[in-house]
């Protein structure tokens, strides 16, 4: 089954290649990180276990109603060609950061203080010579923190970065400046300590991925293709030393993994814990979009009330709590990832893949169409979210993240800067 997926999913990039797809576009992305997760999977490096038959069912028809969906939005839109050099439409994204720079930066500074005072248990948990691995799987109960530190760290401080990631990235390697990045990777740094997770770190990289595939040429022509390549292995070494700091006082099955084994692990089991807690998911009560969109449904519980079966909380527990053995050599524990589709699949089954597959495809596809069409900032950052929402669904589906889903709000809301109107505009960039 694993040979048939890298079959169909080679076929279609090689199809998208043809008819000149951009590898940044929805489909061509989704399949290609897929196409990679099962290649990773299929080697089984560091002894590891092969995944079962029904996890590559699952996702070999998710990534097909995904494709499907993208397809289907195309006809609804009718592509403007623009006519302009792409240093003008740099200029155009830096005019409207310049516009609202100041509050970017009152922003992720009040983000930054609000994830310092929710790193502060952690800080003080590792000074007393713990880790930050125990810190999360071990002595979860020990880090106590305020109810509004918690609820500010989830609805307002990680919205915040969510969307100033992709702005200061595009702003430091485009456009030249420091400030608003240095301060985003402070943010990002202490979110990693109050967290105990690779996850925030993963997110900057992605952020890096996405500016980098979007802005491929101008970076090029601009001659700072270097330099993002560079800031990628400096990210890279420090996640590296922060994963030694992460497992500092492990025992040696799990500590002597090499950095590179544990990100390969990170990735490729996904697929391992995706088909062993299908069997579990099967027999329970589908739960009707509520965990595939849980990042949006829950706000409306917290604060409207709005019922959510207690079957969707007890689906996130299995996937925190539900730790499994994933090699023949390595003992490590493995949990929470288990690709995009198991919230989809507890929703509906193979049903629910295939139409809530179809409309994230087609959600992500429109937002696609739109940044094509428009020189808004708005739209570039969206689909930079969308693009790393993509990237993550080897791993998890981000829509379940509430955090995630605030940023999406925030930025569709909030973020509606005019951009600069230019006669004749083409943008030979973003021009299939």
């Amino acid at each position: 089954m694993i040979d048939l997926g890298i079959g169909i999913f080679i076929t279609i990039i090689i199809l998208e290649l043809v008819l000149k797809v951009k590898v940044y576009s929805p489909s061509f992305l989704f399949v290609l990180s897929f196409l990679i997760l099962f290649i990773l999977e299929k080697v089984q490096l560091y002894g590891l276990f092969a995944a079962k038959s029904s996890a590559y069912v699952v996702v070999i028809i998710g990534v097909l109603s995904f494709c499907a969906g993208c397809i289907a939005v195309v006809p609804f839109f009718n592509h403007i060609k623009l006519r302009d050099t792409q240093a003008n439409l740099d200029k155009n994204y830096a005019l409207q950061i310049d516009e609202i720079r100041r509050t970017l930066l009152v922003l992720i500074l009040f983000s930054l203080l609000i994830e310092f005072v929710y790193a502060i248990p952690s800080i003080l948990y590792l000074r007393s010579g713990g880790s930050l691995y125990d810190m999360r799987y071990v002595h979860q109960d020990i880090i106590q923190r305020s109810g509004i530190v918690s609820f500010l760290h989830v609805y307002v401080a990680l919205p915040i970065l969510y969307i100033v990631l992709p702005i200061s990235t595009f702003d430091f390697f485009v456009s030249g400046n420091k400030k608003m990045f240095l301060l985003t990777l402070i943010t990002t740094l202490l979110y990693f300590i109050g967290n105990g997770a690779r996850m925030p770190l993963i997110y900057l990289i992605l952020s890096y991925i996405s500016i980098f595939l979007l802005f491929f040429n101008s970076l090029k022509e601009n001659k700072k293709l270097k330099k993002i390549l560079l800031g990628l292995i400096v990210i890279v070494f420090i996640i590296n030393l922060l994963t030694i700091l992460r497992k500092n006082g492990q025992e040696m099955s799990s500590g002597d993994q090499t950095f590179f084994q544990g990100i390969y692990y990170y990735i490729a089991c996904s697929m391992i814990n995706l088909g062993e807690k299908l069997t579990y998911i099967s027999a329970q009560p589908n739960l009707l979009g509520t965990a595939t969109f849980y990042g949006f449904f829950l706000p409306l519980t917290n604060i409207i009330k709005f019922p959510i079966s207690s079957s969707t909380k007890d689906f996130f527990d299995l996937i925190q709590n539900g730790i499994i053995n994933i090699s023949s050599v390595d003992s490590s524990p493995y949990n929470f990832c288990v690709t995009g589709f198991l919230p989809s699949y507890a929703d509906g089954k193979i049903l629910g893949i295939v139409l809530l597959s179809f409309l994230i495809g087609s959600f992500i596809q429109f937002i696609f169409e739109k940044l094509k069409q428009s020189n808004k900032l708005k739209w570039l950052v969206l689909y930079s979210l969308m693009m790393e929402a993509i990237m993550m669904y080897v791993i998890t589906n981000m829509f379940s993240s509430i955090s995630f889903c605030m940023a999406i709000l925030f930025t569709l809301f909030f973020l509606n800067i005019k951009g600069v109107r230019v006669n004749n505009f083409e943008n030979k960039y973003f021009q299939k």
